[in-house]
């Protein structure tokens, strides 16, 4: 085990190749290029939102970041599952003439899609901070902005930080 763990190591520049590779490959004949791995899940969000809170008026707060969330784990584990188990016969020409650590081809399918999960998150987050209604029922980006940073404190193991003007007899020491 810890010889094989050492080959991939030694091969890591094989990896990083093999992952842009993928990546290049994927988006080869596409306008937008790698700008549609941000695109296409806004549009899905977007969708998410019309159907779940306008159409169907769900009360749930942030419902549909929650239901993203799971979707994108769910597709990343997808993604990695279904294209790392048939990347050996796909490149059956590289595998039978040249000699490296066969890991590294389900290694670079699972590392494409973890760009692509990188991608699809940095969406997801900007929605959250941004765009999406906070617990008072408004949007704009003056309130997103408080809303993020309680929920980063609490992600972060921290208790929310309410930034609030006091008043000036409050302000001076006693």
């Amino acid at each position: 085990m810890r010889q094989r763990l050492r080959e991939i190591w030694i091969s890591r520049e094989l990896l990083v190749y093999l992952v842009r590779t993928e990546i290049k490959v994927k988006y080869k004949n596409s306008v937008l290029g790698l700008v549609w791995s941000m695109i296409a899940p806004a549009m899905t969000l977007a969708i998410y939102f019309f159907v779940f809170q306008v159409v169907l008026g769900n009360r749930m707060p942030d419902f549909v970041i929650f239901l993203f969330a799971g979707l994108l784990l769910w597709n990343l584990f997808s993604l990695g599952v279904l294209t790392g188990t048939g990347v050996i016969v796909n490149n059956a020409g590289i595998v039978k003439k040249v000699s490296f650590p066969r890991e590294i081809l389900a290694l670079a399918a699972v590392g494409s899609a973890c760009v692509f999960f990188f991608f699809q998150s940095l969406v997801m987050i900007i929605s959250w901070s941004s765009c999406m209604p906070g617990r008072t029922g408004r949007t704009s980006l003056a309130r997103a902005r408080p809303v993020h940073r309680d929920r980063v404190g609490l992600c972060a193991g921290r208790a929310p930080v309410r930034h609030q003007r006091l008043p000036a007899r409050h302000a001076t020491p006693h």
